[in-house]
């Protein structure tokens, strides 16, 4: 029966996945989001995607502003203390010059 105890009920999922998609900057996709609670509660969330504009230096421009973006977030600071830019790197996707991004929020 203990184990039930640790189930958790209520969750934050839906807030963060709607606001993290709210922010998207046009020429941004998802590839993941995954939000996952640590056993003290804490909330990680990793969100990695393509970013695609015609000129390539646009593209780290629009990461870094949807970094931006979710480390000033007020509303997001309520489950996460830190955004920080884990990974980019250029791609081609069917001949197509995309960036790839993975962003790690805790």
């Amino acid at each position: 029966m203990k184990e039930y105890k640790k189930i958790r009920i209520k969750t934050d999922a839906a807030f963060l996945l709607a606001y993290t998609v709210r922010s998207l900057p046009e020429g941004v996709w998802l590839k993941d989001l995954n939000v996952r609670y640590g056993n003290d509660d804490q909330v990680t969330m990793d969100i990695s995607g393509y970013v695609y504009a015609e000129n390539s230096n646009q593209q780290l421009r629009l990461v870094n502003g949807l970094v931006e973006v979710l480390r000033s977030s007020k509303e997001l600071s309520r489950y996460l203390s830190g955004v920080q830019l884990t990974s980019m790197q250029r791609q081609d996707i069917n001949g197509v010059a995309v960036t790839y991004f993975l962003i790690t929020c805790s």
